[in-house]
């Protein structure tokens, strides 16, 4: 199951990145990294903090910590394949 929450937030932080930098333009791509990465994190401890109000289930502070290790992934991942496009229309 963390597994399946680590390629989560990373499909996540992959879906933020590329809604910021489709909005804005203009702007470097580090914007959209660190706001992707605040968007994605706050969702991470909004829903340790629901499972609170969930009978059975408990807020974690090592879930979130998983979840974050999704979102640097997902920025990860969507580092190294923007590089490599943009090598392959370059090249």
């Amino acid at each position: 199951r963390k597994c399946a929450h680590v390629f989560e937030y990373a499909v996540l932080a992959i879906l933020w990145i590329n809604a910021w930098r489709k909005t804005w333009k203009g702007r470097d791509y580090g914007a959209a990294v660190g706001w992707s990465g605040v968007a994605c994190v706050l969702y991470a401890i909004s829903d340790e903090i629901h499972q609170a109000f969930v009978p059975g289930r408990g807020p974690s502070l090592k879930d979130v910590v998983i979840d974050c290790a999704g979102v640097v992934l997902g920025i990860f991942l969507f580092s190294v394949l923007l590089k490599w496009r943009q090598s392959k229309n370059l090249g």
